[in-house]
């Protein structure tokens, strides 16, 4: 059995001006009760996983509380808590 491989097209943004500077940011559509809102989020190729407010969970539904939280350590050092949910 032969597979054959097609080429993804490759998806190009503009970097979005922030605080003075220059971020892959790009603005998706989330539906939360049925209504379309736009949200910005912070695009990151090489990353695993996203990163969402709680608020845009509860919104569309994930129910985070469900599980525990591990802390996951950011760009300053700090450490924020992160529920890994499946949908």
């Amino acid at each position: 059995m032969t597979q054959v491989m097609t080429q993804m097209k490759p998806v190009v943004f503009r970097y979005k001006p922030i605080w003075r500077r220059l971020a892959p940011i790009i603005t998706i559509g989330v539906k939360i009760e049925g209504i379309w809102y736009p949200v910005e989020v912070y695009v990151d190729s090489g990353s695993a996983y996203t990163v969402l407010h709680a608020r845009i969970a509860d919104g569309v539904g994930f129910d985070y509380r469900a599980v525990e939280p591990i802390y996951l350590q950011v760009g300053d050092g700090s450490f924020i808590p992160v529920y890994f949910t499946q949908s």
